[in-house]
């Protein structure tokens, strides 16, 4: 919650990324209890399923950064 409040907590979308806004998480941490309708529930959860989404894709590469790093560096202490 404190991300969202220094963030700016504004639900409007700018082309200027120094002004306030929302992330994904605080919209949904913010929005699902007043979710009364199942379309509302149902945007809220797509949010969380691209978050997810955008979430396995960072570590898939981060995996593979590491894995070609760690490989790159094998035979660095050999004698």
């Amino acid at each position: 919650m404190a991300v969202t409040i220094v963030i700016g907590n504004r639900s409007e979308i700018v082309a200027n990324l120094l002004k306030p806004g929302n992330t994904m998480a605080s919209v949904i941490a913010n929005e699902f209890a007043e979710a009364a309708t199942s379309i509302y529930q149902s945007a809220l959860f797509e949010i969380a399923l691209l978050l997810f989404a955008i979430t396995l894709v960072i570590n898939i590469i981060a995996r593979w950064l590491v894995w070609r790093a760690g490989r790159g560096l094998q035979g660095v202490g050999r004698i």
